[in-house]
């Protein structure tokens, strides 16, 4: 079964079109590779799967309640984060709700008892709680410093290792990665291959 689907799908960027009349399925479990030269549209094309980018043409149909998560090609940390702030910064519904919690509960969020108790309830049923840990385990596994550590000065390596622990911590439906081995040690590379591979 598809979990996506393009049907006649085209982009044009600075009226030069990046790919025509596009038709593809996406199934369950499925693991694909696209490949082409650099400004070839491959980034653009992961962003129209990922629901970011509309197409010029064509349609694109999604499962419904679709998750996605996505590593971009150049991920960045905003100056003085810290790995626990990066790791938060993911646009996974599991990790906006786990930012809404710990907003919440640090008084960086206003809210009052009733919708507090109601945010604990979601993190505690939809796996908001164990979200902490399997960010802990990935920074682990890629040899990232503890979570609490600046994002300040860490190499281009390092930052692609932690945009890596954000994406695989979810339970996504469809895991977008931008050119994930670039800056990586082949240690790393490995490790990816392996989670890629049992996921």
């Amino acid at each position: 079964m598809n979990i996506l689907s393009l049907d006649g799908v085209s982009k044009t960027l600075v009226a030069a079109p990046l790919f025509r009349d596009v038709s593809l399925g996406i199934e369950e479990g499925s693991r694909l590779g696209l490949v082409g030269r650099n400004g070839a549209g491959k980034s653009t094309f992961l962003r129209i799967l990922a629901g970011t980018l509309e197409p010029d043409s064509g349609t694109v149909a999604r499962k419904r309640g679709l998750r996605v998560s996505v590593l971009p090609q150049l991920p960045s940390a905003a100056p003085g984060a810290s790995l626990r702030d990066f790791l938060l910064e993911g646009d996974s519904a599991l990790i906006a709700l786990a930012r809404d919690y710990e907003d919440a509960v640090s008084g960086r969020r206003r809210v009052d008892p009733k919708a507090l108790e109601a945010l604990g309830h979601r993190m505690d049923h939809e796996g908001g709680f164990l979200l902490e840990r399997r960010f802990a385990s990935l920074c682990s596994e890629f040899g990232l410093p503890g979570i609490d550590t600046s994002m300040d000065g860490m190499s281009g390596g390092m930052i692609k290792k932690a945009a890596l622990a954000r994406c695989l911590s979810v339970d996504a439906d469809l895991a977008l990665l931008d050119e994930p081995t670039n800056h990586l040690d082949l240690d790393a590379i490995e490790l990816l291959e392996k989670k890629l591979a049992n996921a």
